[in-house]
């Protein structure tokens, strides 16, 4: 067979996933609203535009189209309030065993506190200060010192029911707060490992939708990969006996797609990923022409393997306390068996950035839950306003006319989220708009709209009014 290019086969996977996405979303509505129409309400047609990145021109398509949404109905809301509903049917308190931990109980997974109560994951990702001038110039007139900055942003995040932080966050900053406050923020720790050790070699550059390897192959083969990951580990003994940390991401989309073993024969002859991959195709008994899509699967799910076979139990020997999550699954990667059920047979949560769609789709999830055996969270998901007065001309998020209409997509994707039993919460990108002035920032977060603070550190308050209805409630709709 003819093979595709990377770059090929990322365009048709993305313009794919689309299409499903809007035949799929009336299916999951309908699934909702049979369920219990007390506390759901509809909103139709509400115009959404999609950018779809097309990586042989560097730039990105819109798609318009109408989507509807489920949203809490105020009756719901007002009923909750009125009745001050007791939680007894969730899971009683649990044995303390001092570090969040995970449990299946029936057919639901639940994640655990240190105390032993049940914790769903409402977090936010990239909670750290803008960096450039005009978000500075902000910061010091509203803030003044990062000490005030992180009280009052945890404050503001726990106020509107986020509960976590997640990935690319101000872990030391968060650390000292928990130690002077009565109310700790818990959190996520993402060590990037193979990006890390990719930047010290020289073998890591800058590119959009993550092609910064190689022709996209990792150096997961490269026997110093381990001894560095090895090294690095040892930084974790700060942390292993910290109850506020909830767990460890060991890197963030690595692009490890179906094309993977096309990537890595592309290599140079002599490099560790090329010999890795023709002697996997020996291995097989097959040659370069006789590769099927079922090479391609297992291949990904092998590269996987060898890197979490690397890098999971260096991490539990140093910190055997804390839940490994893995390394945040994208693109096709979730929708590829093989490389799931070896996901599952490593991570205690299986984490997916789960983009281009608006509705998370019950088949997906159930095909989730079947392979790995393990809950999963969604750990990066976003949409940005068309009012926002930011060009919103990068990134993966849906386009939607104003901060309510955000809010609104936040809780249509957040309730199928919390209909499906096997997932245990999930992780808003971001904190805070990156300016569009910023040279720093890379080309697929410059200029959009996707924080719940604009890059001067100002709320975009009817978005978190509708994020606030639905985090404040969600345990009671597990409980429903």
């Amino acid at each position: 067979m003819k093979p595709l290019s990377n770059k090929a086969h990322l365009l048709s996977l993305i313009l794919i996933a689309n299409a499903l996405t809007f035949t799929g979303c009336k299916k999951t509505i309908a699934t909702l609203e049979t369920k219990d129409s007390i506390f759901l309400g509809k909103v139709d047609s509400i115009p959404v535009t999609a950018n779809v990145y097309n990586p042989e021109t560097n730039e990105y398509k819109r798609i318009d189209t109408l989507v509807s949404a489920q949203i809490l109905s105020e009756k719901w809301i007002e009923k909750q309030k009125e009745q001050n509903k007791d939680l007894n049917q969730l899971p009683p308190l649990q044995t303390p065993t001092g570090f969040f931990r995970t449990q299946k109980i029936g057919s639901r997974w639940w994640l655990f506190d240190p105390q032993g109560h049940p914790f769903y994951n409402k977090g936010i990702n990239s909670i750290y200060t803008g960096k450039s001038a005009r978000s500075r110039e902000a910061f010091q007139h509203q803030f003044e010192s990062e000490k005030k900055w992180m009280t009052e942003t945890i404050q503001l995040l726990q106020d509107n029911e986020f509960n976590c932080a997640g990935s690319w966050s101000n872990v030391e900053l968060i650390r000292e707060h928990n130690k002077t406050t009565k109310n700790p923020f818990p959190y996520y720790y993402n060590l990037l490992w193979m990006q890390q050790y990719a930047k010290q070699k020289k073998l890591h550059y800058k590119a959009p939708m993550h092609k910064n390897y190689p022709y996209g192959a990792i150096h997961v083969f490269d026997p110093e990969f381990k001894v560095f990951c090895k090294e690095q580990a040892k930084a974790l003994d700060t942390l292993k006996g910290d109850k506020n940390l909830i767990g460890y991401f060991s890197d963030n989309e690595l692009p490890v797609y179906r094309s993977a073993l096309y990537d890595f024969l592309k290599l140079p002859e002599g490099t560790s990923g090329k010999e890795a991959a023709k002697k996997w195709l020996i291995d097989q008994g097959i040659s370069h022409d006789q590769i099927t899509r079922n090479h391609l699967n297992l291949f990904s799910a092998f590269v996987l393997k060898t890197y979490f076979d690397i890098v999971v139990p260096i991490i539990k020997e140093i910190d055997p306390n804390h839940l490994y999550v893995g390394c945040r699954l994208h693109a096709d990667q979730p929708y590829i068996k093989e490389v799931m059920e070896i996901a599952g047979a490593y991570q205690d949560i299986v984490s997916i950035n789960y983009y281009y769609q608006w509705t998370p789709n019950p088949e997906h999830m159930n095909n989730w839950d079947v392979w790995t055996q393990k809950p999963f969270m969604v750990t990066e998901f976003y949409t940005k306003a068309a009012n926002s007065g930011l060009p919103n001309t990068t990134g993966a998020g849906w386009i939607v006319p104003n901060q309510r209409t955000r809010g609104w997509f936040y809780q249509n994707y957040t309730l199928a989220l919390l209909d499906a039993k096997n997932c245990v919460g999930w992780h808003h990108f971001k904190y805070m708009d990156d300016d569009p002035l910023d040279s720093t920032r890379s080309v697929e977060n410059k200029g959009s709209n996707k924080g719940i603070l604009n890059f001067k550190y100002h709320k975009y308050t009817d978005f978190l009014a509708e994020v606030k209805k639905l985090n404040t409630d969600a345990t009671r709709i597990l409980n429903h």
